[in-house]
């Protein structure tokens, strides 16, 4: 299951897939790896091929992941254009 890991003090949300890779996501242009090293490729095209469903909103036109905690709640991080938030369950 992929996990949601933390959100930083830069904003920066951290996520894990089954495959316990660490993503870093940084904005909706610009992602990660564990190493800080920066993909080529937008943030969603990296997290749709490592495993993450991506949902798409077609009345506002954003995309989410969303994440299911341990005690059920439901946290989204919601890609809106250029910026990226997390909404917490």
């Amino acid at each position: 299951m992929n996990n949601l890991i933390s959100r930083d003090k830069n904003g920066i949300i951290h996520v894990e897939n089954n495959e316990n890779k660490i993503f870093s996501i940084i904005s909706a242009l610009k992602i990660a790896d564990e190493n800080g090293n920066i993909y080529e490729d937008d943030a969603l095209a990296i997290l749709e091929e490592n495993g993450f469903s991506i949902n798409w909103d077609t009345e506002s036109g954003n995309a989410n992941i969303e994440f299911i905690e341990s005690n059920g709640e439901v946290s989204l991080i919601v890609f809106d254009g250029d910026s990226v938030r997390l909404e917490e369950g």
